[in-house]
C-alpha cells in the first residue's frame, strides 16, 4: 500500500493557500503549509513533504533565501520545489531556477497546470518505477485513476490492468 503524498505550501496569501490546498487534497495530496519562511523551514523538517510549493515575495525572509537555506540541508536537496510567484521579473525565475527550485510558475496560476507539474515532478522522484508516467494534461487531468503506488493514469481502457485502485474526478 502507497503512502499517501505530502506538500507543502509556504505562501502568505491566505486565500491561495487556501483554493490551493482544496485542489491539491481534491487530488489526493496530504497538504500542510506555513506563511513565511522560518515556519517552512520547521515545517519541512519536522513533517518532510515529498513537494514544496513556494513563494518568492513574503514578509520578512524572501522564497530565494527559504531555497538557498533548505537547499544546504541534506534532505533538502532531493525535494522537488515549484516557485508559484507573481514576480514575473526574469531575474527572479533565473535565481529560483539557479537555487534550485524544479519549476518556475507564474501567478496567477492554471490549476491543471499546477497539478500536472506536481505530478510530474513526483513521478520523477520516484522514477524507480517500471511503468512510465502518464503526462497530466487538461484533457486527461480532470477524470484519473490512481494506482496502488500512487501512480495516477487517464480513465479509460488504458486504464484497465495498471492495478487501478481508485477512481475519481479531480476538482481544478
Amino acid at each position: 500500500m502507497s503512502r499517501e503524498r505530502h506538500i507543502l505550501i509556504v505562501d502568505d496569501d491566505r486565500e491561495l493557500v487556501k483554493g490551493l490546498s482544496i485542489r491539491l487534497r481534491a487530488a489526493g495530496y496530504v497538504v500542510t503549509s506555513a506563511p513565511d519562511v522560518a515556519q517552512g523551514l520547521r515545517g519541512a523538517t519536522a513533517f518532510p513533504p515529498d513537494i514544496i510549493i513556494l513563494d518568492i515575495r513574503m514578509p520578512g525572509a524572501s522564497g530565494l533565501d527559504f531555497l538557498a537555506q533548505y537547499r544546504n540541508e541534506r534532505e533538502g536537496r532531493v525535494i522537488p520545489v515549484i516557485v508559484l510567484s507573481a514576480n514575473v521579473v526574469e531575474h527572479a525565475r533565473d535565481k529560483a531556477l539557479a537555487l534550485g527550485a524544479s519549476r518556475f510558475m507564474q501567478k496567477p496560476y492554471q490549476a491543471h497546470e499546477l497539478l500536472g507539474a506536481v505530478y510530474e515532478l513526483l513521478a520523477e522522484k520516484e522514477s524507480d518505477s517500471p511503468t512510465k508516467p502518464v503526462r497530466a494534461t487538461p484533457e486527461n487531468e480532470l477524470n484519473a485513476c490512481s494506482t496502488g503506488d500512487g501512480r495516477r493514469l487517464p480513465l479509460g481502457a488504458d486504464a484497465i490492468g495498471e492495478g487501478t485502485r481508485q477512481c475519481r474526478t479531480i476538482v481544478c
